[in-house]
């Protein structure tokens, strides 16, 4: 499954960049490069199983003292 989430990655890249760079769209080409790698690191953790974080968890622990700021302790 990891050989798939590369080759679709490569086929991805390969028929988007090119014409990000001859329009020489910089910021475009590295935020669809930063989202490409996030897809395959993903893809990755998911593929090999390893244990992921929840992101409602870090969500909860950014907002919590904003909350309890404005609303008191509950």
């Amino acid at each position: 499954m990891f050989w798939f989430i590369i080759i679709a990655a490569i086929i991805i890249a390969w028929i988007e960049a090119p014409s990000l760079v001859r329009n020489k769209q910089w910021k475009d080409l590295s935020v669809f490069s930063g989202f490409l790698a996030l897809g395959i690191v993903l893809g990755a953790v998911l593929d090999f199983q390893l244990p992921f974080p929840n992101p409602t968890k870090g969500i909860e622990a950014l907002f919590k003292p904003v909350t309890e700021a404005f609303f008191g302790k509950g």
